[in-house]
């Protein structure tokens, strides 16, 4: 695959947990064929550009592997809901569950979306080897929406009994 390949594709099966600027995949594919993880391949000409193709070298498969099998590290995202939520006093009154409605309508669109994803894999991809892999992340990413959704429920009832202070 090319750089924009391989954009295309985050696109278009990974990015709802994981993305990649075209400013990060270049300089990763260079590090990697560096490393004799990948390699060029004969690239097409496109207009005045040649368009460079890479392929995973068998060592870039053993490295993938063991990559794979190692135990993921658990990461500390930037989260704008909280962050604003952590400051929702200082802005104007109803912010707070303004931010909070305006979230969860947009998590049940994500689980709408989600359910969209799951039909057309069973549909279009049944026969897949990766399949029950593709489908433990799209159900990871509908237990956290359904998980968040609770959330922004009872992060609302809690704000609507709040008693009111100054401090």
């Amino acid at each position: 695959m090319s750089g924009y390949d391989l954009k295309r594709f985050v696109d278009e099966s990974v990015r709802h947990f994981w993305t990649e600027s075209f400013g990060q995949i270049y300089p990763i594919l260079r590090r990697l064929e560096s490393e004799g993880l990948v390699e060029r391949q004969a690239g097409e000409f496109t207009s005045a550009r040649e368009r460079i193709v890479y392929s995973i070298t068998p060592s870039g498969r053993d490295a993938l592997s063991r990559w794979v099998a190692e135990p993921a590290r658990f990461e500390i995202g930037r989260v704008e809901i909280l962050l604003k939520l952590f400051f929702a006093r200082n802005g104007p009154p109803g912010t707070a569950e303004s931010l909070l409605r305006v979230y969860r309508a947009e998590l049940q669109e994500r689980l709408s979306r989600y359910s969209a994803i799951e039909q057309r894999l069973q549909t279009e991809r049944s026969t897949f080897a990766d399949l029950p892999y593709w489908l433990a992340t799209l159900s990871y990413g509908k237990h956290v929406s359904r998980a968040l959704v609770d959330w922004c429920d009872e992060s609302l009832a809690a704000l609507n009994h709040r008693p009111m202070s100054g401090a």
